[in-house]
């Protein structure tokens, strides 16, 4: 337990001195956990070893030359240069590659970042300003505040695009949401924590599956796509039958329950659909009956009245 809070106290140390060399690699982490500084400073990925390749080029600038000869992520050839800067400084064995990939304890990775840092020259910014002619300090000066002033320009059109910013809750009738720019700033602070673990994840986990090659195929491999195609289709036919016959015994269940059910028709009396049916078809038989009856007696009528106009 109290190793373990030395290493945090240590972990916030070195982030500390790093953050205020104005190293590029913690620029715009915020990280305020100890447990995530530590986590940056000991757990293998490309993020960590940049800051290492910073540290080691910092106190020799030559060696920015055999890091610029790398051509792409490569990150076995990195180790091995920063492992031999190291063992040039006496601060590791040549051999000692655990140690740079961040595998080995958390206790010699930062003690070995804290021996670099403490190497690190801290004033050498401030007297090569002070060495600078009078000319190049005011152009300098000018460009910084050019620089200054556009981006005092992009900040303002920002904000007066960003109207929850500066939004007046009681000037309309209804409440509106509103965020303030604490909220606005916690948000950006969590949203660049999220970028900054997925760097990290990405660089120690799927960049060596990402960058790889697509698979070569081969020629049986178009008999096993035609396969596989016809199997996607057989299995769509086998579920457009499947839903057929779904279907078919629901519309089934649902004229049987049409069957059994039964209803007030008219005349007020309750009757199912089959025994309707009956009724329609006898009252149909009774009707047609009447009717063809009622057509022979007036063809019976007819013939009489022809007969007596022919008597006649």
């Amino acid at each position: 337990m109290a190793g373990s809070l030395k290493e945090r106290e240590l972990s916030v140390k070195i982030y500390n001195k790093l953050q205020a060399l104005g190293c590029p690699s913690v620029e715009g982490l915020f990280l305020r956990e100890a447990g995530g500084m530590k986590e940056l400073l000991c757990t293998p990925s490309m993020h960590r070893l940049d800051i290492l390749q910073w540290i080691c080029t910092s106190i020799c600038p030559p060696m920015k030359k055999h890091f610029s000869e790398l051509k792409g992520p490569q990150p076995d050839s990195q180790i091995k240069e920063l492992v031999q800067f190291c063992h040039e400084m006496l601060l590791c064995r040549q051999d000692d590659f655990d140690l740079i990939k961040g595998v080995s304890s958390p206790q010699r990775q930062l003690a070995l970042l804290e021996q670099l840092v403490d190497v690190l020259p801290r004033d050498e910014s401030e007297a090569g300003s002070r060495n600078l002619p009078s000319k190049q300090r005011e152009d300098s000066l000018k460009e910084v505040t050019e620089s200054l002033q556009k981006t005092n320009t992009a900040l303002e059109e920002i904000h007066k695009e960003c109207v929850f910013l500066h939004s007046d809750p009681q000037s309309s009738g209804r409440s509106t949401t509103h965020l303030s720019p604490p909220a606005l700033r916690l948000a950006i602070v969590d949203l660049s924590q999220l970028m900054t673990a997925f760097s990290q994840l990405y660089d120690s986990d799927f960049r060596e599956y990402c960058n790889r090659a697509a698979p070569q195929l081969r020629e049986s491999a178009e008999a096993f796509s035609t396969a596989h195609s016809l199997l996607a289709a057989c299995t769509k036919e086998l579920q457009a039958l499947n839903q057929l016959s779904v279907t078919s015994l629901a519309l089934t269940s649902t004229v049987e329950g049409q069957q059994q059910c039964r209803r007030f028709w008219s005349r007020g009396h309750m009757q199912s659909l089959p025994a309707k049916i009956e009724e329609l078809k006898r009252r149909y038989k009774d009707f047609l009956c009447i009717y063809q009856r009622s057509r022979e007696r007036m063809r019976e009528e007819s013939a009489g009245e022809k007969r007596d106009y022919r008597r006649e």
